[in-house]
């Protein structure tokens, strides 16, 4: 208002608008990144930090607004984009995002069945192995297949979890196949007792020196091979002296760079052969 000398006045207005059309900002946590859907973390507004408003009067509200899903290729591989809103006392809001990453690439656990030792390879048994998964969810166990070395077949299993990662665990199978129904254990040797011949080996279980006593009832020739417990043959011995109806002296000595465990032989003699098995026990 302005008022002259006599007392006449006039007055003028000034518009002031107060228009706060800005919006409040803030700072969605990091991405994270784990292995299973079950370990996402829940959403939590209070790890939202940096917010702020042009105007310092009046509260600002943070909420969650939602999780989309995208990239998903198995129920632990995917991408989660998490959504936080904040909103000032005029109804301004701002947005920011995190990025969660599920990624399993563990693969499961499994234990194969423990070693054997048969007359016959049984029929693989994917039900016998044990197997989990660090996520949880189905673990499918197929059998892969056997590799015979010898006297040895190592069988090997496989497990699947539901992001197709894998791993395997093998089994250790030993064949002891006598041939014939006339194997008799002795104390402390092993008789395999033939049609046309008998063979006494021992000590057993042995140190390292095998005695091999052979009786067969005509003269000929003899082959004997030796086995580790993988099946790698370590001797081979061969003699066209054998005396009939006379035990036959045959002595060797195991390696040194032979680990413990069981020695394995053949004794060839015409067209029949015959298998046995000793324990080595190294000093």
């Amino acid at each position: 208002r302005a008022t002259d000398a006599c007392g006449n006045t006039a007055t003028c207005t000034q518009i002031i608008t107060v228009n706060d059309q800005t919006p409040p900002t803030l700072t969605c946590p990091g991405p994270v990144t784990v292995s299973c859907a079950s370990q996402v973390p829940a959403p939590n507004t209070a790890s939202v930090t940096g917010v702020s408003d042009n105007c310092a009067t009046g509260i600002i509200t943070v909420t969650f607004v939602g999780d989309v899903i995208s990239n998903q290729t198995c129920a632990n591989r995917f991408t989660i984009t998490r959504t936080y809103r904040a909103t000032d006392a005029c109804g301004n809001t701002a947005t920011c995002t995190q990025i969660i990453t599920v990624n399993d690439q563990t693969p499961p656990t499994l234990t194969c069945p423990g070693p054997l030792t048969v007359n016959v390879v049984p029929a693989p048994d994917p039900a016998s192995v044990m197997a989990s998964d660090n996520c949880g969810g189905g673990v499918v166990v197929t059998f892969v297949g056997d590799v015979t070395a010898g006297f040895i077949t190592t069988r090997t299993y496989i497990a699947t979890d539901v992001c197709g990662n894998t791993a395997t665990c093998t089994q250790i199978i030993t064949v002891i196949n006598i041939g014939t129904p006339g194997l008799k254990s002795k104390n402390i040797s092993e008789v395999i007792t033939a049609r046309n011949f008998e063979v006494s080996a021992f000590p057993n279980p042995t140190t390292g020196n095998i005695n091999f006593s052979i009786t067969t009832p005509t003269k000929g020739s003899l082959r004997l091979k030796l086995f580790d417990a993988s099946g790698k043959q370590i001797g081979l011995i061969q003699r066209d002296d054998l005396e009939a109806s006379f035990e036959n002296q045959i002595k060797y000595n195991i390696p040194a760079n032979v680990s413990s465990g069981l020695i394995f032989y053949t004794v060839t003699i015409g067209e029949e052969v015959k298998s046995g098995k000793l324990m080595y026990m190294k000093n």
